[in-house]
């Protein structure tokens, strides 16, 4: 849902009567960090074993949120190369 928000920004931000021009520079960043932040997550046990800290649903939410949030960033950067270039 979040990713939908940012496409939304982008095609928002190039729109010269837009109250939202300019809010965001780089959709799908904050996105990524928050996903990577999920699928790289583990936790130490008293033991000294690692295991991941989420379970596989949160996991595979957080493939979705990357997934979703790269492909915003690769749309922002296209929009920026093929309208501002």
């Amino acid at each position: 849902m979040a990713s939908v928000v940012h496409i939304v920004f982008i095609i928002l931000r190039y729109q010269d009567d837009s109250k939202y021009a300019g809010v965001w520079y780089f959709p799908g960043l904050f996105g990524i960090f928050l996903a990577l932040v999920i699928l790289q997550s583990k936790t130490t046990l008293p033991d000294g074993r690692r295991i991941v800290t989420y379970n596989s649903n949160v996991i595979r939410h957080g493939m979705i949120m990357l997934g979703l949030n790269i492909l915003a960033f690769v749309v922002n950067i296209l929009i920026w190369v093929f309208f501002f270039a």
